[in-house]
């Protein structure tokens, strides 16, 4: 999860089984609408700029050319 949220910008990382953890970052965004329309922006932005359609595309070409490339 830390390659696709970026904690404090897109969203918050909490320790596994910590509910006072989740329950500090859900009240934050619920308490702050601009904040966590802001953080939704970032981690759209983010995921697209990552994982978008054309880069996953470019990444099985690459794949698949390496795998069938000749063996030397």
């Amino acid at each position: 999860i830390p390659t696709v949220v970026d904690n404090g910008r897109s969203g918050w990382l909490v320790p596994p089984y910590a509910p006072a953890a989740t329950e500090r970052a859900l009240l934050a965004v619920a308490q702050d609408s601009e904040r966590a329309a802001a953080m939704g922006r970032a981690a759209r932005r983010r995921v697209e700029g990552s994982f978008g359609s054309e880069l996953m595309l470019k990444s099985y070409e690459d794949l698949y050319a390496q795998a069938l490339a000749p063996s030397r």
